[in-house]
């Protein structure tokens, strides 16, 4: 959809919830995001000068088969409940934008909702190099283990809707992709194998961002100002935002530091014990690892097989499905022992040492 046309229906929408004095200014495209828009706007009230800047997120429109759909809603469980979980955590006075008003199938932009503008960088390689960015990298580990700590207080009865994503049922969708693409990839294939015969022990879920990284942090001068994009949430284990975190594909400028470039893996959990008291032992850490390796993959391979398909034709995509080896391979050196020294035969009995 052309801005003109996200302009004139997002003053209907913003007139409707807002009053007839309302309108929209200085409608922009945000450059982040690969499966869901995100639109920054200024929104005046008569003769106010000082307008309310604000951020509309909406996953694009296009038409998907019932196949696609259903592994659509399958990888982004969170996409058509993001507003909710907002309010959950917003109710719980967590970091995270407040939702102004939904979207509507009458406004014509899609299930979608506007959210308040919060001030912070998104774009990893600047929040790993940038000087005025030194404070953050510093207090940034602490930051996000005690937010995703924070996250396990979360009452999941409020958050009834979202399904439980185990790593078994993980395994099981990510297997039935590839047959649905009539994909026989042996990197993939080993990966998942070694997957089923080291499925770590059951725990409680606990509420999951699913795509916890520097790219959906806000961050300023001083740290985490924000989470955002909780599309893939999910009810599942923590320890898979931890690993998610350690995907090298997130390591930018700082390959080597395991933790999106800020820290080490036993940095991360040395975090993750000051704040919750618990010891997690590192090859379950490796475990997710190579899960989320195995996610990121079959992610590049879909958002490849989209641009491909000619549904959507950005160049993100297509640049993002050329991505698919980089997890392949980290997968293998995680499994054969070879990323930084982490094979499971080289850690004591806690995984700590």
């Amino acid at each position: 959809m052309e801005a003109t046309a996200i302009d004139a229906l997002l003053n209907a929408a913003v007139r409707k919830n807002f009053g007839s004095s309302a309108s929209v200014a200085n409608l922009t495209r945000l450059t982040a995001g690969a499966s869901c828009e995100s639109w920054r706007f200024d929104v005046t009230h008569g003769g106010l000068v000082d307008p309310d800047t604000m951020v509309l997120r909406r996953p694009p429109l296009v038409a998907r088969s019932n196949r696609e759909e259903y592994f659509a809603q399958r990888l982004a469980p969170g996409r058509q409940h993001e507003a909710a979980i907002l309010a959950v955590l917003e109710a719980a006075d967590m970091a995270v934008p407040k939702v102004l008003f939904e979207l509507h199938e009458d406004d014509g932009l899609g299930l979608g909702y506007v959210m308040n503008f919060l001030a912070g960088e998104a774009l990893p390689p600047r929040i790993l190099k940038a000087d005025d960015f030194a404070a953050a990298r510093a207090a940034l580990p602490g930051q996000i283990t005690s937010f995703r700590y924070q996250l396990n207080a979360v009452d999941i009865a409020s958050l009834a809707f979202l399904p439980e994503d185990t790593a078994a049922s993980q395994i099981e969708l990510f297997e039935e992709i590839l047959d649905w693409q009539n994909l026989r990839h042996p990197g993939l294939e080993l990966g998942l194998s070694w997957l089923k015969d080291h499925l770590p022990d059951p725990a409680p879920a606990k509420l999951v961002h699913g795509d916890y990284r520097l790219s959906n942090f806000l961050i300023t001068n001083d740290g985490l100002n924000a989470v955002i994009d909780w599309e893939l949430a999910h009810l599942g284990n923590p320890l898979e935002d931890l690993a998610w975190l350690c995907v090298r594909s997130w390591r930018f400028s700082r390959p080597d530091l395991a933790a999106s470039g800020l820290t080490d893996r036993r940095g991360l959990l040395a975090n993750w014990c000051a704040v919750s008291g618990e010891v997690l032992p590192l090859h379950d850490l490796i475990f997710w690892e190579v899960l989320g390796n195995v996610k990121w993959a079959i992610l590049c391979l879909l958002m490849g097989q989209k641009y491909l398909s000619g549904t959507d034709k950005s160049i993100e995509l297509a640049v993002v499905g050329r991505r698919v080896e980089e997890p392949v391979y980290d997968l293998i050196r995680l499994i054969d022992g070879r990323d930084g020294q982490m094979s499971e035969e080289n850690l004591s009995e806690d995984g700590t040492s």
